[in-house]
């Protein structure tokens, strides 16, 4: 199916912005537009972005997500999504702690991931685990917030796409900078890596990097493919911060919550979260 015409796109950039500003729900875009494809969401996240560039928002990164194979199905996908991260979006964690408010939000869910600072673009030509590594400055524990404007969660991937890729918020630990190759070892710690997540001090899930496509570096590697295939998406740059896809299943959150979340195997320090707000 092609693309929308751009002022088809720009009045549903508008309609999202809308939607987002006033914290207001969205009727299914499938309902609306029998069809609607991941490539039109993705031309629609562009002129989104634009939007928010002409804003004075800048995209810093990328959250990628749909990373477990088992709800392809359920969502017409046979791939993981991406959205863009925003430094309005973005919270560094200052001595493994932060802050978040939820008053934005319409029905936030967290997810405990891995995250990965570039030191250099990635060449889609050579995405073994070891050259991925080699683009990698440094490896940080994260918290996405996720949220979402249709009800009820109810959307496909080609919906999820367009409705910011359900990003809310991104924090970032305490990173860990890695040291000149080999990395062989950080390749097999980062497939075996385990995760505590818990909420004001009780266990609410263990989970681990297996859980995204199998391995957080197949999960960039997923990525850089479909940049590679979408000639409309700005590349990855140097600097760029990219949150790998949930460790654990999405769990719903609310003011007041203190979230915290361990990664074994790997030299992360925790990260601790408070959430305030709505």
């Amino acid at each position: 199916m092609p693309v929308p015409n751009p002022l088809d796109l720009d009045a549903l950039a508008r309609e999202f912005l809308a939607a987002r500003q006033a914290r207001q729900p969205l009727p299914p875009l499938l309902a609306r537009h029998p069809g609607w494809s991941a490539d039109q969401a993705y031309a629609l996240a562009e002129t989104i972005a634009a939007h928010r560039r002409q804003g004075g928002e800048r995209c810093v990164g990328r959250k990628i997500g749909l990373t477990n194979p088992a709800g392809w199905a359920a969502m017409k996908t046979a791939a993981p999504i991406w959205g863009y991260v925003y430094d309005s979006s973005l919270v560094m964690a200052q001595a493994g702690r932060a802050r978040v408010d939820l008053g934005q939000a319409m029905a936030p869910r967290i997810e405990p991931e891995i995250g990965f600072c570039l030191r250099r673009a990635i060449d889609p030509a050579a995405t073994s685990f070891e050259a991925l590594l080699s683009c990698i400055e440094w490896v940080a524990p994260c918290f996405e917030i996720i949220d979402c404007h249709f009800p009820e969660w109810s959307f496909q991937a080609s919906e999820a796409i367009a409705d910011f890729g359900v990003h809310y918020r991104l924090v970032v630990g305490e990173p860990y900078r890695l040291a000149a190759a080999p990395h062989e070892a950080l390749a097999a710690a980062l497939g075996d890596c385990a995760v505590t997540l818990s909420l004001n001090g009780d266990v609410a899930e263990r989970g681990g990097g297996a859980n995204t496509l199998g391995h957080p570096l197949q999960a960039l590697r997923a990525l850089v493919g479909l940049l590679a295939s979408q000639p409309l998406s700005t590349p990855l740059q140097p600097g760029d911060i990219i949150t790998t896809g949930t460790l654990t299943t999405p769990r719903d959150i609310g003011a007041g919550q203190r979230w915290r979340m361990q990664v074994e195997g790997l030299e992360l320090a925790p990260l601790e979260l408070e959430l305030a707000g709505a």
